[in-house]
């Protein structure tokens, strides 16, 4: 668990044995809606992205703090906490690019889903919600899932360094020559998460 703001997130992640349909996708978001609605608590939140756009647990965590910061200083671009997190995760101020960016698609090999939920209770009610099951019920197979995940297990270098516009010249000038392979997820990992802070400085 990780404790941000408010806010406890856990984040889980899921290989799919299959690809996604779009009717698959609609019906995935449509029934998270339904669960949240289900909830004891007004601010509880359950949000799917595709893992290859996500660099690091870092990544999420510093999005999902920025989306907060914007609602609780009352500067924040979208109507709803879980679409300003989509716009923070992807560097992007209008949703349908976020959503291009860093959702699900038929493309979606490995999921993260972020559990939200305000407060940090273990006997919140909605720590119980299980995605797994979740999947199942809704006729979706996954080989794997990890819940409570400190780190990731798909990393997609070149999908994530064309969705935040990095290039290969831009990076290899901050690489530290002393450990070039960990230095390098790094600088990819500190330019996703710098985009990210400076997005409400965009106008």
């Amino acid at each position: 668990m990780n404790k941000i703001n408010s806010y406890t997130a856990i984040f889980s992640e899921i290989l799919l044995k299959t690809n996604l349909t779009k009717n698959l996708i609609d019906k995935i978001f449509l029934e998270l809606n339904n669960e949240e609605k289900k909830s004891m608590e007004k601010d509880c939140i359950y949000l799917v992205v595709d893992a290859e756009s996500i660099v690091s647990i870092k990544h999420l965590i510093c999005s999902i703090y920025f989306a907060i910061k914007a609602f609780k200083q009352k500067n924040n671009i979208a109507n709803t906490l879980n679409s300003e997190i989509l716009l923070y995760l992807s560097g992007h101020r209008q949703i349908s690019k976020a959503i291009n960016k860093v959702g699900l698609s038929s493309s979606t090999k490995a999921i993260i889903f972020i559990k939200l939920i305000k407060g940090d209770t273990i006997q919140h009610p909605n720590l119980r919600f299980n995605f797994g099951n979740f999947l199942k019920q809704n006729c979706i197979e996954y080989d794997n899932l990890k819940v409570d995940i400190n780190d990731l297990a798909t990393y997609n270098e070149k999908a994530i360094m064309k969705n935040y516009g990095l290039n290969e010249k831009m990076i290899k000038l901050l690489v530290s020559d002393s450990d070039e392979e960990y230095s390098y997820k790094k600088i990819i990992e500190k330019l996703v998460i710098e985009k990210s802070a400076l997005l409400n400085l965009e106008k």
